[in-house]
């Protein structure tokens, strides 16, 4: 199986654009993540941290304005820290970056990843959130498989925290408002959740129709209806 990394961007669905680009996700598969970040009017800026049991193999790939040359090759930290990669539209407008991250999932659980947020101020740099899951654990679809990365550490980690006073109770200061909104991480969860669900709404209604027409074929006279003349 192979895939066009460029082509494939048109489906990602906001920034940062993270999706798999072949549909393997199964413990122990080697995982393949096209990722990219764009500057654009509006474009979002995020901080936070990401822990990964799995070590990360980043290649860039293509890239404008950022400090990540033309195939720069890293084994990312197991804990390291994730940003728009681009700085402020206003002074890097055309700034964008086309890479891979590819991992090697475990074959047994646990396979732990973590979402930290650390406080902003230059003079406390406290952790302020912390949400830790395994990608073995929660709900598996049964149609095509998610990328739990995305769907479970993303949305549900950041709706979390938005919801939360977000105040760093070191020194008093209060986080903005993750930009969640403007991101790829809540509509790909829509979405592949969605074809799952329509999926099995889709084999239900043929099995239903199977069903009907097995009842039909063994009892031929079921549907028949009286004669023209009343007659019996």
């Amino acid at each position: 199986m192979k895939t066009n990394v460029f082509q494939h961007l048109i489906s990602h669905t906001g920034v940062p654009g993270i999706t798999s680009l072949f549909p393997y996700l199964h413990p122990g598969a080697i995982v393949m993540g096209g990722v990219y970040s764009l500057n654009y009017p509006g474009s979002p800026e995020y901080n936070f941290h990401h822990t990964n049991d799995c070590e990360e193999l980043f290649i860039a790939l293509v890239s404008n304005g950022v400090q990540r040359p033309f195939g720069m090759l890293a084994v990312g930290a197991r804990t390291h820290e994730v940003d728009n990669h681009t700085g402020p539209q206003e002074s890097n407008p055309d700034a964008y970056t086309v890479a891979l991250v590819i991992q090697r999932n475990k074959e047994k659980p646990p396979q732990r990843e973590v979402f930290s947020i650390y406080c902003p101020n230059e003079e406390c740099k406290k952790l302020v959130f912390r949400k830790e899951m395994d990608n073995f654990e929660g709900e598996e679809q049964p149609y095509y498989p998610e990328f739990k990365t995305v769907t479970v550490l993303g949305p549900d980690a950041v709706n979390e925290f938005n919801q939360s006073d977000r105040t760093c109770h070191s020194c008093g200061t209060v986080l903005p408002h993750f930009p969640i909104e403007n991101m790829s991480w809540s509509l790909y969860t829509r979405q592949v959740r969605l074809a799952n669900r329509a999926r099995a709404d889709y084999e239900r209604f043929l099995a239903n129709q199977s069903a009907s027409k097995s009842a039909l074929n063994s009892n031929p006279g079921a549907g028949a209806g009286h004669s023209a003349d009343g007659g019996q």
